[in-house]
Formats: C-alpha cells, sequence, structure tokens
C-alpha cells in the first residue's frame, strides 16, 4: 500500500499579517527614563516606570486621548513625547492631586510628581530627615524594625534580637 503524501496548506496572507510587526514598529521605547518593550499595551507598558501606578498609568492615557490597549510601539515620536511631558508634570494636564506621589511636597509646599531615580533619591532623603529629627518612624528605621505597625514575630533580624535583648 502506498503513502498518502501529506499536502501542504496554504496560508492566507491575512492570516500571516497580524503576527508581523507594523511598518515604523518600535522594539524598545523611552519613556520617563525607562526602556520599554514595544510588545506591551500601553497602560501596563506605562507601570514599568518607577513611580507610576496603574491608576496613574491610565490617568495619563486619558489626557494624552490614546487607547491603553494600543502597544507601545506603534506610537510616534510625537504621542511619546506628549506622554513623557504628561509624566513629568501632570498637574498642568489636569490630573488629580490625589494621584500624584508627592503632595504637598514639603520643600515646595507644592503637589509633584517623582519618577526613576529621584523618587528613590527623595525616599532616601525622607528617611534620613524622619531619623534626624528623632521621630517615632525615624527612631524605627534608625534601628531597621518595621515601621508600620507590624508584629516582629520571626520576621525581625537576629542581629536586632540580640540587640533587644540587653
Amino acid at each position: 500500500m502506498a503513502r498518502k503524501r501529506k499536502t501542504k496548506v496554504k496560508v492566507p496572507e491575512t492570516f500571516i499579517q497580524e503576527f508581523l510587526k507594523p511598518e515604523g514598529f518600535r522594539d524598545i521605547v523611552r519613556v520617563g527614563d525607562t526602556d520599554i518593550p514595544g510588545d506591551m499595551p500601553l497602560l501596563y507598558a506605562l507601570k514599568r516606570i518607577l513611580g507610576v501606578g496603574i491608576s496613574f498609568a491610565n490617568a495619563v492615557i486619558r489626557k494624552a486621548g490614546l487607547d491603553p490597549n494600543i502597544m507601545l510601539g506603534t506610537l510616534d515620536d510625537d504621542q511619546i513625547a506628549k506622554i513623557d511631558d504628561i509624566i513629568r508634570r501632570p498637574i498642568k494636564y489636569g490630573i488629580p492631586h490625589w494621584l500624584v506621589n508627592r503632595q504637598f511636597d514639603r520643600i515646595t509646599g507644592e503637589h509633584r510628581h517623582l519618577i526613576g531615580s529621584n523618587l528613590t533619591l527623595q525616599i532616601k532623603r525622607d528617611i534620613e530627615h524622619m531619623i534626624n529629627i528623632g521621630c517615632w518612624r525615624g527612631i524605627r528605621h534608625g534601628k531597621g524594625l518595621k515601621v508600620r505597625g507590624q508584629r516582629l514575630g520571626r520576621t525581625r533580624p537576629k542581629a536586632i534580637i540580640h540587640h533587644l535583648k540587653r
């Protein structure tokens, strides 16, 4: 008995086009001093930036007038620049102050939104300030203990247990 030869199935061109990247697609996009893969939906791509959460990213996308489900790599330079500017200065674009991460800044008194390394440095400065003024949270930070009222239980470091027994 002779074996039948399998015939190759012709795949429609429209089906193939769905899996190909469009013209001008970028694999990596730089937004907010962060390199983000271009094949992510815009809402979740913005979440990759340090200091940007899902609610803030959603507000930025709405202010920019974009669809949250489009791929980040399909945006052009003007749209990316606008998103970057909205993230850096959200109050100017009408994003409510309760969405920014630095409300009533201690030094300037205004609402600011910090991202990336600026946010990290500001948090370190805030902790140093609390330690220097000797407030409760500063004392806890200085000793390396839990700050927000959690029980110590078994999670504390062994060196602190020895220090507390004295």
